[in-house]
This record gives C-alpha cells, structure tokens and sequence, in this order.
C-alpha cells in the first residue's frame, strides 16, 4: 500500500510546489498580467511623449509648413507608435501642431504622471472632437484624425 502512495504524494508535492512557485512569481514587480499591463502602458506612454515632442521639433524646424504627414526624426532606437502621425494645420498667425498615434490602455495615465498633468494632451473621442486628458474640455480637432487616438496638440507662432 506504501508503494502505490508514495508516486502520489511526491505528485501532489511537486504540484504544490509549482502553485507556490506561481504565485511568488506573480507578486514580483512587473510580473504577471498587471505587471505586462503596466509595463506596456509606460512603455507605449514613453513613446508618445519621445513622438510628440520629435513632431513639435519637426515643426519648428519648419515654419509655416501646412503638412498633414510631416516627417519626424526620433532618436535612435525609439520607433515610431502604432498609427502614430504628425500634422500641422493654419492656426490664425501661427499654426496647430497635431502628433497623434494609436492609444494603448493606462497610456494616458502613465502620460499625465510623468507630464505632471500637462494640458497639451487629449483623447479623440469622435470624428473630430477630442477630450483635455487634464480638465476634460472637449476641443474641436481635424476629422482626419481617428477616435480613440492618443493626441499632443501644440499652437506655435511659426
């Protein structure tokens, strides 16, 4: 009888064991699907604000180009966001400097902490209106730019 038990109790051991294992290893810093979740917020939040602010030193080394695909050079290993795109439009003497990319959930967030709330941030909501990440205002923004878009909106005197 000793035998057949044996196999079994070194089974339920080791699977135990492996629970334990499993969950130490989701309480780790960055692990498990809420780890995943918030690296990938920071990380994608981290890329719109390097894209954002390459689109608005684009601009600015353009004045007075109306561009609705402006080329923006990022630093060295930073690849551009998913659906991400730079554009400018008239804006009375100046001109609106729009840098737009596909929103990754907890990216906004993760942009107004490290922004310390900056107002220049918005979410589209729909076909061309758009909601302050910081005081929620909605502001009309050009149709060509899709809801659900991450958005820096910037007006420059150039």
């Amino acid at each position: 009888m000793q035998s057949m038990l044996a196999p079994l109790v070194v089974a339920v051991f080791g699977l135990g064991l492996s629970m334990v294992n499993w969950q130490v290893g989701q309480q780790a810093p960055g692990a498990g699907t809420v780890g995943y979740m918030e690296a990938r917020a920071a990380a994608a939040a981290q890329q719109a604000e390097v894209f954002g602010a390459a689109c608005l030193a684009a601009a600015n080394s353009s004045p007075g180009l109306i561009s609705s695909n402006l080329a923006v050079a990022l630093p060295a290993g930073v690849a551009p966001p998913a659906g991400g795109s730079c554009m400018t439009t008239t804006a009375g003497p100046g001109r609106n400097v729009y840098a737009y990319m596909t929103a990754v959930p907890g990216a906004a967030g993760q942009i107004l902490q490290d922004s310390q709330g900056n107002a220049q941030w918005f979410r589209v909501q729909s076909t061309g209106v758009a909601a302050n990440l910081m005081t929620g205002r909605t502001a009309a923004v050009p149709a060509s730019i899709p809801p659900g878009s991450l958005l820096t909106w910037v007006q420059t005197s150039n």
